[in-house]
């Protein structure tokens, strides 16, 4: 799940020119980068639904940069963040105790609150009535899939959404996915000017979900 949340972050911050970003104190062989520190998990009302309701959990993420000479992307980092409607920005001081831990200068920074997701297995039970009538829906699996533009090449960044889900999830660099869906689900693939639905191939095969350039 962890690993997960950092692809899609860094997915939507390279979608957006906002690179290099970090996930780890370790400094970058690289040079500097937007830094993202994970502080913490924060519980989530879980949506209404008639199935069984996923779990939900924001994960709290302190952005910093490494020096002064990347302040002006996580600027832009900033208000991109505020501009998307399942991301939660939080600015305000940070408190003295938290540089001490962490063992840096007090700098700029504000925290981003990331939503994320779990599906649930749905289980039925039968009507108690004198003939045993069983319901099932469809199973929902763990499907892969990847994002292309005309040309084959990687869309990263696009936001991925399913009816019923809730969170929007993002796609990585290699414009890969994944989510819990159903056969039945569409699957809402949207970027800055392109908007396509999608549904998951029958049987299982390997999911690749064209972008074609807008007539």
């Amino acid at each position: 799940m962890f690993d997960h949340v950092t692809r899609q972050l860094t997915g939507w911050a390279a979608a957006r020119g906002l690179d290099p970003v970090q996930f780890s104190d370790a400094p970058r062989e690289d040079g500097s980068s937007v830094r993202f520190t994970l502080l913490g998990l924060l519980p989530m009302p879980p949506p209404r639904t008639l199935g069984r309701a996923p779990l939900r959990v924001k994960f709290r993420y302190l952005v910093t940069c490494t020096d002064d000479s990347v302040r002006e992307q996580m600027g832009r980092l900033l208000i991109s963040a505020m501009q998307e409607p399942e991301f939660q920005v939080e600015l305000g001081d940070v408190a003295p105790e938290l540089w001490l831990a962490l063992g840096w200068p007090p700098q700029p920074a504000f925290s981003l609150l990331v939503p994320v997701t779990v599906p649930l297995d749905e289980t039925v039970a039968p009507f108690p009535t004198r003939h045993t009538i069983h319901v099932t829906s469809s199973p929902a699996t763990l499907r892969r899939g990847r994002v292309v533009d005309g040309d084959g090449q990687a869309v990263a960044g696009a936001r991925i959404t399913v009816d019923g889900l809730g969170d929007a999830i993002y796609t990585d660099r290699s414009g890969q996915f994944e989510m819990v869906v159903r056969p039945e689900d569409a699957v809402e693939v949207m970027t800055a000017h392109q908007h396509v639905l999608a549904r998951p191939p029958l049987p299982p095969a390997d999911w690749q979900i064209p972008l074609l350039p807008p007539k």
